[in-house]
């Protein structure tokens, strides 16, 4: 897979060599990372402004200025994201990754940037087609760990950030369990949460239902499966969810920026409806590939076949 050749590092755009965080950033020190991940289509990006805008939603609540306007980084990110398509394999397309810090900790001043204030790194990576392209007709796997969701009064969790060990914990113990499985949260009460990169739904009595606004990120996937979804006729509304519903369910699905949608066939081992990728699940792949003008399903399998 090919890496950015060039980034947006702090007001210049440099080989990504160059672009760095010291460690004295404060996102080594605690954690103090907000950021975002868009995916193009065709080499265009798809929802950017979205993406941008939920940024800017995670840097208001953890106060964290990045010192541009959502115009100005948008404005670099399309010259960072055309300047690396460029060296993409020929079909391919990009995730653009922005990472925006809190910058210097004010007791270590004399290292790197000083005080300079937040860090802003834009950069891009080809889409990792091979870790997801065979979910799409055998379906996806999701394990729940104990570990739960991280609680509301401690953190939102639509705030995307990058300071997440407990996923990261998560997604140890559901691999230690079942290799390759995706990680499923539970909050505190046993509902369904969210993926640890992703949105969870289910299809009942013909519906979608998804978690509660606010028990994880609000996606900009999700949100195109809604739009999606209205076109299609097809109903969707938020409700508590448990494992109950899960095994209940006529289909399921994960959402997320690189893959779109993923069914998932098997929760903690147990099948998911039928067991296969479900009716409703080719009806929304198959819109969401004639809104972005690719073939989803077909780019990820040729190129994921090709690493």
């Amino acid at each position: 897979m090919s890496a950015s050749t060039w980034a947006y590092s702090n007001g210049e755009i440099v080989p990504l060599e160059q672009a760095r965080y010291w460690p004295n950033d404060l996102a080594i020190i605690y954690g103090e990372i907000v950021y975002e991940a868009t995916r193009t289509f065709g080499g265009k990006p798809f929802k950017l402004k979205e993406h941008i805008d939920r940024l800017y939603r995670s840097l208001h609540y953890c106060r964290l200025d990045p010192g541009l306007t959502p115009e100005e980084l948008t404005e670099v990110t399309l010259e960072v994201a055309e300047r690396n398509s460029r060296d993409l394999p020929e079909g391919s397309d990009t995730w653009i990754f922005h990472n925006i810090t809190r910058g210097t900790h004010p007791q270590f001043p004399g290292v790197g940037r000083g005080d300079a204030g937040p860090s802003v790194l834009v950069w891009t990576h080809e889409l990792g087609f091979k870790y997801w392209y065979r979910y799409y007709e055998e379906g996806a796997h999701c394990v729940t760990p104990s570990i739960r969701q991280v609680n509301i009064a401690t953190q939102d969790p639509r705030m995307k950030t990058r300071s997440r060990m407990f996923l990261a914990l998560a997604e140890q113990e559901v691999n230690a369990l079942a290799p390759g499985a995706y990680t499923l949260l539970l909050d505190d009460e046993g509902r369904i949460a969210e993926g640890t990169g992703a949105n969870f739904m289910l299809v009942s009595d013909g519906a979608i239902l998804t978690p509660r606004t606010g028990t994880g990120l609000a996606g900009v996937s999700l949100a195109t499966v809604r739009e999606l979804s209205l076109d299609l006729g097809v109903e969707v509304r938020e409700a508590d969810l448990t494992l109950y519903d899960v095994f209940n369910a006529e289909e399921a699905f994960l959402s997320s920026t690189p893959y779109c949608l993923l069914p998932v066939t098997r929760v903690n081992g147990t099948q998911v409806g039928t067991g296969h990728p479900g009716e409703l699940f080719a009806r929304l792949i198959d819109a969401w590939s004639e809104t972005v003008g690719v073939n989803i399903i077909d780019q990820a399998r040729r190129l994921g076949q090709a690493t």
